[in-house]
């Protein structure tokens, strides 16, 4: 046992450990954990801090053998146990805190008051509080001579920059308006034109409705036309009259013009 912990340490030493995939490193990994959860050896707790902890890879064998350890082995194992999950703790990043307390307090719950309890109480010191920044007041004499010079006055400054300001908005009031008044000359030029087609098709349907009344009163002229040849009377009121009359041309001139 004491060789294969010493070639261990020598795997750990020789080999980067952060590659999970080594033909070397992997095998001695899966072989440490599988004897820390069978056996309880502190040499074994500190070879998988060596070989995880690089890499910062998550091992349960690690959290059960610690916890073995603190609540079965001597008083050197205790401490040495202590200080190895410390240090996985306090390394972890703010992500892996989460999963890392989980983890002690399924694995190994007498590890959680000593490793969750002090450090939460450390925590409001690790880190010192920031000052609150405090700003001198600056004070412009507009008597002085440099008061002209931009950037000096801030009267001036903010003077120029209302004007901008201004003029800025009342551009854009403009441009509004105008957007505005192109707006409305569209929708009244459609209301325009669909008023026009109305009116349009009203007509063309009055036209159409006329022509065909025509049509069908023309067709029934055609229907029922007669053929009639007789004279019924004079084709005007007053022609007894000049008949009667020799100055109006009627049948006695005709009879002296043909004597």
């Amino acid at each position: 046992d004491t060789k294969a912990i010493n070639m261990l340490h020598i795997v750990a030493t020789i080999f980067q450990t952060t590659d999970i995939r080594h033909r070397i490193v992997q095998p001695a990994v899966m072989l440490l954990e599988q004897w820390a959860c069978c056996t309880q050896d502190v040499r074994l707790l500190a070879l998988l801090y060596e070989f995880l902890q690089p890499a910062k890879r998550y091992s349960p064998a690690f959290f059960q053998l610690a916890g073995r350890l603190m609540r079965c082995g001597t008083e050197a194992e205790q401490e040495t146990a202590k200080l190895l999950t410390r240090r996985v703790c306090m390394q972890a990043g703010s992500e892996e805190k989460g999963g890392l307390q989980i983890v002690i307090q399924k694995y190994c719950p007498a590890l959680s008051r000593l490793v969750l309890g002090p450090h939460a109480r450390l925590r409001l010191h690790a880190f010192r509080p920031l000052a609150v920044p405090s700003l001198e007041p600056v004070f412009y004499d507009p008597d002085s001579a440099q008061s002209h010079i931009k950037g000096k006055d801030p009267l001036l400054h903010e003077t120029q920059k209302m004007k901008r300001q201004y003029k800025q908005e009342r551009r854009g009031a403009k441009r509004q308006l105008a957007k505005d008044a192109s707006f409305l000359r569209h929708v009244r030029a459609n209301d325009l034109h669909a008023k026009e087609a109305a009116i349009q098709h009203d007509k063309k349907r009055i036209r159409a409705a006329l022509d065909e009344s025509t049509n069908n009163y023309k067709v029934m002229r055609t229907e029922n036309a007669r053929m009639d040849t007789k004279l019924h009377g004079s084709y005007s009121k007053n022609k007894a009259k000049k008949k009667a009359n020799p100055r109006m041309a009627g049948n006695q001139m005709a009879q002296k013009s043909t004597d």
